[in-house]
């Protein structure tokens, strides 16, 4: 029989596998405070990131921003400075990871909360679906969140379960609750190379 102890000391060292899947973390150059908070939570779960640096809605000027993203999107909806930024800034981690030969990343905002067994899920990619180019790992806000879901498809290295989303859903970005996953923020999302806007996205739970 194993002991608490060693069941204890097996999870952990299960928790600081080889990571194989990169990070990228979004991170304004004024908000240090976030930059070290985010760090010191990353290497606590043994986790090592890429710091991109945001683009920044007080300062970018606005044909840096038309470049990524216009202002107006469809008929009616208008988009803010914030969001426009906060898409050149998600842009640019793609590019950064599309310049590497990893076939899979890890995006998180600096605001993120992750789970236990994130590192787990960041030693293998293989767990993920051959026809899926994007993961959707986040719950966003406390309550409960309502999506269209179809069978599960999958499961984690720490057997959570993946779903196909079958609706619409906010989040991806930060800026809310905690995780049952217990992710917040962006992990988020997990791109492949084949993919810097999934038209096809799977939820954990």
């Amino acid at each position: 029989m194993v002991s608490p102890l060693a069941f204890r000391m097996k999870t952990w060292l299960d928790d600081r596998m080889t990571q194989i899947v990169p990070v990228y973390v979004i991170n304004l150059d004024r908000r240090t405070d976030r930059m070290e908070r985010v760090a010191a939570h990353l290497s606590a779960l043994g986790i090592t990131f890429h710091r991109i640096s945001a683009c920044d809605a007080t300062r970018v000027a606005e044909a840096e921003l038309d470049a990524v993203v216009k202002a107006r999107k469809g008929l009616w909806e208008v988009l803010s400075r914030g969001d426009r930024a906060c898409t050149v800034s998600h842009c640019t981690a793609w590019a950064t990871f599309l310049a590497s030969d990893a076939s899979h990343a890890l995006f998180l905002e600096d605001d993120i909360f992750l789970a236990r067994d994130t590192a787990r899920i960041l030693a293998s990619s293989d767990w993920i679906p051959n026809r899926n180019q994007a993961v959707k790992l986040e719950k966003f806000g406390t309550g409960p969140s309502r999506l269209l879901l179809g069978k599960p498809c999958g499961l984690t290295p720490s057997d959570r379960v993946l779903y196909p989303m079958r609706s619409r859903n906010v989040g991806a970005g930060g800026g809310g609750g905690v995780y049952p996953f217990a992710f917040r923020g962006e992990i988020g999302l997990v791109l492949s190379r084949a993919d810097a806007g999934a038209d096809r996205s799977f939820s954990v739970q």
